[in-house]
């Protein structure tokens, strides 16, 4: 999966659009279903959060909103870090694995 689209929904949240690497089609999300985002570094173990999807059920892409709060620990990296064509594949950045 690759961050294909980046947008502020509000002054606090932040939706990203989520493409396949791969170009197969995805499989329809279902009510309740999520992604797991994740942050990783060298000198410490993964950080791991999961996001509801957002948007419109597709076989193209997934949403995902990030609300950012004083207390969260992965939201503001969202926020601030990640750049259009984020890869799960770049263990050095926050990515969204399906």
């Amino acid at each position: 999966m690759r961050v294909t689209r980046k947008n502020r929904e509000s002054v606090n949240v932040t939706s990203l659009v989520l493409e396949p690497t791969d170009g197969q089609p995805l499989t329809a999300a279902l009510p309740g279903s999520y992604r797991v985002a994740a942050a990783t570094n060298v000198d410490a173990p993964a950080l791991l959060r999961s996001y509801s999807l957002s948007g419109e059920p597709s076989e193209d892409c997934y949403r995902v909103s990030i609300k950012r709060e004083p207390t969260a620990s992965l939201a503001p990296y969202i926020d601030s870090e990640v750049r259009l064509a984020t890869s799960s594949t770049r263990a050095h950045r926050a990515a969204a694995s399906r």
